[in-house]
């Protein structure tokens, strides 16, 4: 089910006082959202996760680490962010309340569009990709192109947040990899507009600056490649 279909099944089910909470990565559902239930309606939020699914379609949870963090876009912690962590709370993962949700998606969307981007173009973990210099090189200059879009949009990534994905994303032998290059080794639909082109159209509507971002066209052209290779294959031969 994609965003328009979900939209679809529960457009029934929202009133007047409905909030409206998703987890997705990137930043363009928000505007989806808000243009079908309004502004007020849609909060931020982000949820934090190793998962992927095996061949049966069993729910493989590869570390232990599952969080969600949610708030208002506008900031400061209102009525409703407070019942809905009250609500959450007890769960078996970590929730919190942010009062900078936007933000914290945004650094989200660095590292993600990093990792994902990285390792799906290199077809390795990040820990194979920085066993030479000049992959480690290739690394940092990702991370900084998926920055620069951050702080463009008007969201820069803290300076702490910045060296903490630095550090993970060059870990000499670090067994990383995207969720989005495990579904590309089992030849599944993959997240190549949310995480990599609508983060490389942002970049490219600013004026003035450096508007190239030669790194991110080039994860973006490969996604495609393989997008447009397994929709040929899925598509049935006229004999």
């Amino acid at each position: 089910m994609n965003l328009q279909d979900a939209i679809v099944s529960f457009a029934a089910a929202v009133g007047s006082e409905t909030a409206v909470l998703p987890l997705l990565n990137g930043i363009r559902h928000l505007e989806v959202l808000e243009s079908a239930f309004g502004g007020t309606k849609v909060l931020g939020g982000q949820c934090i996760i190793s998962a992927t699914l095996d061949q049966n379609g069993r729910v493989i949870h590869s570390i232990p680490v599952h969080s969600i963090t949610f708030g208002e876009r506008q900031g400061g912690i209102t009525e409703r962010i407070t019942a809905i962590l009250s609500t959450l709370q007890g769960a078996q993962f970590e929730v919190r309340a942010s009062e900078s949700i936007l933000l914290e998606m945004w650094e989200k969307w660095v590292f993600l569009a990093s990792l994902a981007g990285s390792t799906t173009l290199m077809r390795a973990t990040i820990g194979d990709v920085c066993t030479s210099s000049e992959g480690r090189s290739f690394l940092l200059d990702l991370i900084e192109e998926c920055h620069r879009i951050a702080a463009l949009e008007g969201s820069q990534p803290r300076a702490s947040v910045m060296e903490k994905i630095r550090a993970q994303l060059t870990e000499t032998g670090s067994p990383l990899t995207a969720s989005m290059y495990r579904d590309m080794a089992r030849n599944a639909l993959i997240e190549a507009e949310h995480i990599i082109g609508d983060l490389l159209r942002r970049g490219l509507m600013h004026q003035g600056g450096d508007r190239d971002f030669p790194l991110l066209r080039l994860v973006y052209v490969n996604l495609k490649a393989y997008e447009n290779k397994r929709a040929r294959a899925m598509t049935p031969q006229v004999q």
